[in-house]
């Protein structure tokens, strides 16, 4: 059975699109997010606001805009995670598409309003456009580039028609931007509730279950460069975050329901390259918690065993753990290049250096012949001075006769 709460109005599509937002403890950023939201003045807009047992203000905050608006919807409900308040979103929603918000998130002017038009016009079933991150401060920053590299916006070209899903991971791998932040996503609801796709709960990584399993199963599917969110980064956002043994779990659960999705879907991965792609996004989680476990402190490590049942840990030393290792010589290697790389920056630098000393080097021999050539120069306009030659008759004699004495 669906996992899905059956409502009698939903047949009813009053909406476009149900924004959903997930809130916790965030009255310091949430209005900026709503009002994006509000202001996507082209299309009917339901926004979902889903509070997630939050200890400050935001509850005041988003119970005064459900007041003041009819399409704002204010729910809350005890701490349950990401997870679990977009899904109360997803069985609440209305609207024909589905989309997402982080609470300290906020949408461009009208880009909404664009994609939902996109995908009306092309009967898509899920959409993925882009998002620019922002940093709250220096520090966040500073920590931001320090440890990230890639690029956040869509640089590939993918095609202008709607692809499968599984397709578009094809895509998404060959470009290098397989990225399953959702707040960058537009979704057909019916699609959604078809598939019984939510996100699984109780852990942390929820996206990429849930991404995985919308590739799985969509039909009509494209990507676009259009920069829908921006995403703030903050000092403590999940990024910047020490390796936890709730980070470590989250990682590797996220893996069953992928399985699980697999093979629910195994008539539309029937082929060999789409079996491969599937399979390489696959070894991706497995990496991933691999990196995220090996990060752990060993006593950690051991907690974090502990916390997996007899199965799960079997399957965690069978299917995680070489990949640990496989981590490790990565890094090794990766460690060796960077290595390399400074060196080069210093031969880069040194040689910079030279090159200037060489260049100045240059300029001051330039100037000595300069100097030389204007020496010359005058020699020669006093040889033809009368002066100069008077003395010459002058001193001709004299000369003649030192010669005759010597």
């Amino acid at each position: 059975m669906s996992d899905y709460l059956k409502k009698e109005n939903e047949v009813n599509k009053e909406y476009d699109v149900s924004v959903i937002i997930p809130i916790y403890n965030s009255e310091e950023y949430i209005e900026q997010g709503i009002q994006s939201v509000l202001n996507q003045s082209r299309i009917e807009v339901e926004l979902i606001l889903v509070n997630d047992g939050s200890t400050d203000g935001s509850a005041g905050i988003i119970d005064e805009y459900a007041k003041k608006y009819d399409s704002v919807k204010a729910i809350h409900q005890e701490n349950a995670g990401v997870g679990a308040a977009r899904n109360r979103g997803i069985r609440e929603a209305t609207g024909e598409y589905i989309a997402y918000l982080d609470s300290d998130d906020f949408y461009e002017p009208e880009v909404l309003s664009e994609l939902i038009e996109k995908c009306r016009e092309q009967k898509l079933d899920v959409l993925f456009a882009t998002y620019m991150n922002f940093f709250e401060d220096e520090i966040a920053a500073e920590k931001w580039h320090k440890n990230r590299t890639e690029e956040v916006m869509r640089r590939g070209d993918y095609t202008a028609v709607p692809v499968t899903g599984i397709e578009l991971m094809r895509q998404f791998k060959s470009q290098k931007e397989y990225n399953v932040n959702v707040f960058a996503q537009v979704a057909n609801r019916d699609f959604l509730r078809r598939n019984n796709i939510l996100f699984p709960e109780d852990i942390v990584f929820e996206d990429a279950p849930y991404t995985f399993a919308v590739l799985l199963h969509a039909k009509r599917a494209i990507a676009c460069k259009e920069v829908l969110a921006q995403r703030r980064i903050r000092d403590n956002s999940i990024e910047h975050r020490p390796p936890t043994v709730e980070r470590c779990y989250g990682a590797f659960k996220g893996i069953e329901p992928m399985i699980q999705r697999i093979e629910q879907a195994m008539n539309d991965v029937s082929e060999e390259e789409d079996r491969s792609v599937v399979s390489h996004e696959l070894r991706r989680r497995y990496l991933f918690a691999s990196k995220a476990f090996r990060q752990l402190p060993e006593v950690e490590q051991e907690e974090f065993l502990k916390r997996l049942s007899p199965v799960e840990e079997i399957l965690f030393r069978a299917l995680v753990e070489p990949y640990a290792a496989k981590y490790l010589q990565c890094e090794g290697l990766k460690e060796r290049v960077r290595t390399q790389k400074d060196k080069a920056l210093e031969l880069e630098k040194e040689l910079s250096v030279q090159s200037r000393e060489l260049e100045n080097v240059r300029k001051t021999v330039q100037e000595k012949n300069q100097q030389i050539k204007k020496r010359n120069q005058e020699i020669e306009s006093i040889k033809k001075s009368i002066t100069f030659r008077i003395g010459k008759v002058i001193v001709g004699p004299f000369s003649f006769l030192k010669k005759q004495f010597k």
